[in-house]
């Protein structure tokens, strides 16, 4: 289906075909992306797939064009689209990554007297320091 209207960026008109024409290419190339990694198991695509279905892929796709487009407003790009678009992806799937590794790990919180620690159970690293209990549990998701 071929939109009847330009697409938005956080509902803010796009105003020159040239405009629609970047973003058009932008989400193509974000959509081959998911397509190419959503068999792969751990990725942002296999995961929304799992998690949100197909619709959810769609919404995936317009929201990483949308904020690729919103970060790189105006750009000239000068032969380095791709690469940069590539980085912007592969930091998509580190963020992925760590946020998942975060939901399987057990923590620890240890008061220092001053501050409360969250500790990984598994080996101890420190992972993040807060001056309250409530901050620290937030971290970890603790109620």
């Amino acid at each position: 289906m071929i939109p009847t209207t330009s697409p938005t960026i956080k509902n803010k008109k796009m105003k020159t075909p040239k405009d629609l024409s970047t973003y058009l290419e932008t989400h193509y190339e974000i959509v081959s992306y998911l397509t190419l990694s959503e068999n792969k198991a751990g990725t942002l695509a296999q995961y929304t797939r799992e998690n949100e279905g197909i619709g959810g892929l769609y919404s995936l796709a317009q929201k990483l064009a949308d904020e690729f487009e919103e970060i790189h407003t105006g750009t000239d790009w000068d032969g380095d689209f791709f690469d940069t678009l590539a980085d912007f992806l592969t930091e998509k799937e580190y963020q992925h990554r760590a946020n998942i590794q975060h939901e399987n790990e057990t923590f620890r919180i240890i008061s220092t007297g001053t501050t409360y620690a969250v500790q990984y159970v598994e080996d101890g690293y420190i992972a993040q320091y807060f001056t309250t209990l409530a901050e620290a549990k937030k971290y970890i998701g603790a109620k």
